[in-house]
């Protein structure tokens, strides 16, 4: 796979199909273009990927893109983040997975999309918002 190949891919895929439409060839490329950008951290790649999660778990791929995002420039991670949080019309499996990662990459400026990720109609958005919240108070950041 090439950085121009996994990028199309990316654009794609916003956001990937539900899991129950999902093909095995359709997973295995999205599980192929996780795996490049882990290799190869690339900015560009950064909101595509916080903007490609489908409905459920894509069959436990979409956890792996935090291990991709780990190895990115963490400013560029949370500056994407605070965009795709705060963004109202974002589908909610994309603010689902923003909100949960919000966990892992915890900034002061993530505050305000997690507060709106806490107006989810979404029970788990919800509760993964007001957890990430309620540590970031935990920890001082305001």
């Amino acid at each position: 796979m090439t950085r121009n190949e996994a990028i199309s891919f990316l654009q794609a895929h916003q956001p990937m199909p539900p899991d129950e439409l999902l093909t095995q060839e359709l997973i295995d490329e999205y599980d192929s273009v996780v795996k490049f950008f882990k290799e190869y951290p690339e900015k560009e790649a950064i909101p595509l990927l916080l903007r490609s999660f489908g409905e459920w778990d894509c069959y436990g791929v979409y956890e792996m893109v935090k291990f991709a995002l780990f190895k990115c420039v963490v400013e560029d991670v949370v500056l994407s983040l605070k965009v795709v949080l705060e963004d109202y019309s974002v589908p909610e499996s994309v603010r689902y997975w923003a909100t949960l990662l919000a966990g892992d990459f915890p900034d002061s400026r993530l505050r305000c999309g997690l507060s709106i990720s806490l107006e989810s109609s979404h029970e788990d958005t919800k509760e993964d918002a007001a957890w990430t919240l309620g540590w970031y108070d935990e920890k001082g950041l305001k």
